[in-house]
């Protein structure tokens, strides 16, 4: 009950100095150091860990690996280190984004470029581009203090997309649309029932608080199509044992789904 009390104690002490200057410069670097610690708002794909999840699985896998969310082709770019860009499929909503993913690709990029988006159901949605930060953009408007454009893009479920082109197995697939991550899981369902897609990145950030969508809503759709989920670190993966105290966050972060087959083949990895 003592240390219970002076811990509390503490706590108050703390707190009633929020306006002190070091007091401030102290919890900001603190918190810095939390985010760092678990690798949050660390979006650069070559040193976050993504580079290592599409390196370790789709170098042993047969199978698509579809970037949903290329945004100007950041991540096609270090995923093509690993993957023949035959096997690559890029979906980007926003005209203008598009033009540079396909100028960074270069013209004869063997690569399949989509000039639309996935979600759970086929038709025009409403979109808000950010001309200054395109990896902002989103169907879900933030006041982030950003300039964003309202336009109109394209979406279909990704079941319609593997049915087209007659996928039979599917990697990896990466998903960065910034709150509709889930919308695009829901146009999968097909496949995922069917077992074809080996292994998902997802993005779980800012977005999410307007979608609502927990992290314990991808949990529990995830696992009942059979896959683990991990957090993504750079030389590691960490299972997610659930906690909402500990785990509930909009901070952003990238997570690693996966069925039992990959788990099986490649637990060294895991």
């Amino acid at each position: 009950m003592e240390t219970y009390a002076l811990k509390s104690r503490l706590k108050s002490m703390i707190a009633a100095r929020r306006n002190s200057r070091i007091v401030r410069y102290v919890a900001d670097g603190a918190e810095k150091y939390l985010r760092a610690y678990n690798n949050e708002q660390n979006w650069h794909a070559r040193y976050n860990g993504e580079a290592r999840a599409v390196h370790t699985i789709a170098s042993a896998v047969n199978g698509e690996v579809l970037d949903v969310g290329a945004n100007e082709g950041q991540w096609a770019s270090m995923a093509l280190d690993v993957v023949d860009a035959s096997r690559l499929h890029c979906f980007e909503v926003v005209p203008q984004t598009f033009d540079k993913l396909k100028q960074r690709l270069g013209p004869d990029t063997k690569a399949t470029l989509n000039r639309f988006g996935l979600a759970s159901k086929a038709g025009p949605i409403d979109f808000f581009f950010y001309p200054d930060s395109s990896d902002r953009s989103s169907c879900y408007s933030l006041n982030d203090g950003f300039r964003k454009e309202k336009i109109t893009v394209s979406v279909i479920p990704g079941d319609e997309y593997i049915s087209q082109r007659g996928m039979r197995e599917i990697a990896f697939l990466k998903l960065d649309v910034e709150g509709m991550e889930m919308d695009v899981l829901q146009g999968l369902s097909s496949s995922l029932r069917a077992g074809i897609i080996q292994a998902i990145q997802f993005e779980h950030g800012p977005a999410h608080a307007l979608a609502r969508h927990l992290l314990k809503d991808f949990l529990e759709f995830l696992e009942g199509y059979s896959y683990t989920v991990f957090k993504i670190f750079p030389k590691t993966f960490v299972k997610v044992d659930y906690d909402p105290e500990r785990d509930e966050s909009f901070v952003g972060q990238n997570l690693l789904a996966v069925r039992p087959e990959i788990l099986d083949r490649l637990s060294s990895a895991f």
